[in-house]
């Protein structure tokens, strides 16, 4: 029997946020807002901040994309004061997320 050390939990932890993360995008057309992504895994923002990353571990491809929206004007001048608003981010499947995304979605 394999024994449960921190550092197994931590791998355990992150394959299934990184799976949840891949389900919840392919499930929503493959694209949601930052914030409707962070309700949806009701997941807090520094955890998000660390997986909007991808990791190499799963893929030698990125799995998805975090895109910026062009700044509104309201956008800009926040930026000036170092703010970014968070509705102006989205997350995007990649083809590679895709695929594995439906993979997991076909097994569940």
């Amino acid at each position: 029997m394999t024994k449960l050390t921190p550092s197994k939990i931590h791998e355990i932890e992150d394959l299934y946020i990184t799976s949840k993360l891949l389900l919840t995008l392919f499930n929503h057309g493959g694209n949601l807002s930052y914030t409707e992504l962070r309700k949806e895994l009701v997941i807090d923002q520094e955890k998000l901040a660390v997986y909007s990353w991808p990791d190499a571990n799963y893929s030698d491809k990125p799995l998805f994309e975090v895109v910026i929206k062009p700044p509104s004007l309201r956008a800009k001048i926040l930026k000036l004061f170092g703010w970014v608003l968070e509705q102006d981010l989205s997350f995007k499947l990649s083809g590679e997320g895709l695929k594995i995304a439906a993979d997991i979605a076909s097994k569940e």
